[in-house]
């Protein structure tokens, strides 16, 4: 692959949507049922907003029920359109210059597509860079002790953080990681009462992991080929931070530095 390539190949197909007049409970549970992390909202014929996972995070936070609003009452992230020739090294840019997680490809008459940053985590896995992750690791990456914590508590760092997730520990020893993925499937299965669940008690999956001294497109490999978003670095045997595809979506330059054709 190369970073010169147009975005119409590599932008996920067909776009998701929703009408805005939906419940935000069900757009959720419409969201958990595909394993996505947003969708197109719809107006018509008309794409206004993006809804993603932070939406729901934040709504969460702030103690309302998402069975309780619709759509068209919340604060939407704006569509933002790229021709379906740019280049992807330039639609990351973009996203990056505006701070969002996607873009539109296409116009709002035709989309063809979007492209998320989960999707540049596949980008960065296909080509090949030299530098490593000591470069951009996050080591103050949100970390939770399991026997301290609750699920509210990973909602709250990851939408304060600005993180996809949270690392988990017994005391020193790793145990996994919570991503937003997690969090929509607690919501999803117990409703609001799930915020409350103490982390011991629920099955925490080990996640992705990696070591400090391997390439970022090795890392993005283990977690594309993971399903993860988020990843767990190790500095000789012991937890010293985490990446994730908003931290890898803001470095997509300095990664391309070391981009070998």
């Amino acid at each position: 692959m190369s970073i010169n390539e147009s975005i119409y190949e590599i932008a996920s197909k067909p776009l998701i949507t929703i009408d805005i007049n939906e419940y935000v409970s069900n757009a959720v549970n419409f969201m958990y049922d595909r394993g996505i992390r947003r969708l197109a909202v719809k107006q018509g014929d008309q794409i206004v907003g993006i809804f993603n996972l932070v939406s729901l995070l934040k709504i969460l936070l702030e103690g309302s029920n998402p069975a309780n609003l619709t759509l068209s009452s919340i604060e939407l992230e704006s569509p933002i359109y790229v021709s379906k020739t740019t280049p992807i090294k330039e639609a990351i840019e973009i996203m990056n210059k505006k701070d969002i997680t996607s873009v539109l490809v296409g116009d709002p008459e035709k989309i063809y597509g979007i492209l998320t940053t989960h999707d540049i985590i596949y980008i960065i896995s296909s080509i090949r860079s030299e530098v490593v992750v000591q470069d951009i690791l996050g080591r103050d990456y949100p970390v939770l002790d399991i026997n301290e914590s609750k699920v509210v508590d990973a909602v709250d760092n990851i939408v304060n953080k600005n993180k996809s997730g949270v690392l988990v520990v017994n005391k020193n020893n790793y145990v996994g990681i919570i991503t937003m993925r997690d969090i929509i499937k607690v919501y999803s299965d117990m409703g609001m009462e799930g915020l409350e669940v103490n982390l011991i008690d629920l099955s925490i999956d080990e996640g992705a992991y990696g070591s400090v001294g391997l390439s970022l497109s090795d890392i993005a490999s283990i977690m594309y080929n993971k399903g993860s978003d988020v990843i767990a670095i190790f500095c000789s045997h012991k937890l010293c931070g985490g990446i994730d595809d908003l931290i890898l979506t803001k470095h997509f330059n300095k990664i391309i530095e070391g981009y070998l054709f």
